[in-house]
């Protein structure tokens, strides 16, 4: 059996039971608002990272190495830009909601 090196990044939604709960928002609306971050996430991600699964507020992505330096460094420059997309649309749904 030939042993691969992975990458592995996980976009949880860490604080989103709390945000629920501070801003006294219905389930319905909470899961939209979840929905939404989540797509976001995923639209943003590109190749090599591919997504695995989502469970609950986190995608799970995958991506085999080439064990590169510039793999490596594309990976964690795609993982910050995550950041920046789920950022963007959570100021997005913020203006919509007032």
């Amino acid at each position: 059996m030939e042993m691969l090196s992975s990458f592995i990044v996980l976009a949880d939604i860490s604080g989103y039971t709390h945000f629920t709960k501070m801003h006294k928002l219905s389930l319905l609306h909470a899961e939209y608002i979840i929905t939404e971050l989540l797509e976001r996430i995923i639209d943003g991600a590109e190749n090599p990272l591919a997504l695995m699964e989502i469970e609950g507020d986190c995608a799970y992505f995958s991506a085999v190495s080439d064990n590169s330096p510039q793999m490596a460094q594309d990976i964690f420059g795609q993982a910050e830009r995550l950041f920046d997309v789920f950022n963007e649309r959570e100021q997005e749904l913020i203006r919509c909601a007032t």
